[in-house]
């Protein structure tokens, strides 16, 4: 006759919720020797909790930082760059038509070395029998327009903005070299982010004796 099974062992307080297994044919609770096992996933603590905070935002911080330093720079160089274009622009066009006119037909600008806002003078026309005939009508380069900040050319053809974001303008003629025209510009403008950006340009254009 088969032994019957033994009766199960008393459940341990430590294993109350644990299920019986089988072992040799007899079913048993396991032992745990009234040491619970704890999961090792737990939840963060406060201070954990504080940590992550301060390192998240300074890492937020510092991005933050970097991006504005990159805009500032990027806006800085651009409107640098677009100051030296207003420049150049109203170099050449002065260059250009300055070296054609005769010292003879600058009316405003002696040759004494002082600095003078605004150039009047006259442009060839035409050559007749190895003779200049100029235009009766003077050109004139001077600030004004929108601001007061735009170099601009007053001739027989109208008005024409030569640059702008100008903020000086100069022109002379020295005693010893009556025939070379100096030119100062300061251009100065002023970025989204709130900083002013100043260039200057200082040239001379040698004009017909």
């Amino acid at each position: 006759q088969p032994e019957a099974d033994p009766p199960l062992a008393e459940k341990p307080p430590s294993a109350q919720t644990v299920s019986p297994v089988k072992n040799n044919g007899h079913l048993r609770y396991p032992i745990s020797n009234g040491v619970r096992e704890h999961s090792s996933l737990t939840g963060f603590t406060l201070l954990e909790f504080i940590v992550v905070a301060s390192i998240s935002l300074f890492l937020v911080g510092a991005a933050i930082t970097i991006s504005l330093a990159g805009r500032k720079s990027f806006e800085i160089g651009d409107a640098r760059i677009t100051l030296q274009q207003e420049l150049r622009r109203a170099e050449d066009w002065i260059t250009d038509e300055l070296h054609q006119a005769g010292q003879g037909t600058i009316s405003n600008v002696p040759a004494n070395g002082v600095w003078y806002n605004q150039i009047f003078f006259r442009t060839p026309s035409a050559v007749v029998a190895g003779r200049i005939v100029w235009v009766s009508s003077q050109t004139q380069y001077s600030l004004g327009g929108t601001g007061g900040k735009q170099l601009l050319r007053n001739g027989q053809d109208g008005q024409t903005v030569l640059a702008n974001d100008i903020s000086s303008f100069g022109v002379r003629r020295q005693a010893g070299s009556p025939y070379i025209v100096e030119f100062a510009f300061v251009g100065r403008k002023n970025t989204i982010v709130g900083d002013t950006i100043n260039t200057t340009l200082n040239f001379s254009v040698k004009m017909r004796n």
